[in-house]
């Protein structure tokens, strides 16, 4: 250990055993002063937190329909011939029909 190491170690080893400083009572007009405030003070607002916790739904909303839409683009891009012989296979099958 370092001589400094020593000391500092000697220094909390008494330190330890001192005695606790005597508790002393807050005095009377500290006492009301805090409860007239208590007493006074403001509500708080917890409509701060709903407001940027529907913020965040609304914008985790939107990139959801933006994601949907574009994938949902992407997707029809390639099938648009097949979507036009399914509806004209419909309506050449309902005309057949009686």
């Amino acid at each position: 250990m370092k001589p400094i190491d020593k000391k500092l170690d000697r220094l909390l080893k008494t330190a330890a055993q001192a005695p606790p400083p005597p508790l002393e009572a807050p005095p009377f007009g500290l006492e009301t002063r805090v409860m007239a405030r208590w007493r006074t003070a403001q509500p708080e607002d917890d409509s701060v937190f709903v407001f940027a916790f529907f913020q965040r739904a609304m914008i985790a909303a939107g990139v959801a329909l933006l994601l949907s839409a574009a994938w949902s683009f992407t997707r029809s891009s390639g099938d648009a011939m097949a979507d036009e012989a399914a509806v004209s296979n419909y309506e050449l099958q309902a005309g057949l029909n009686p």
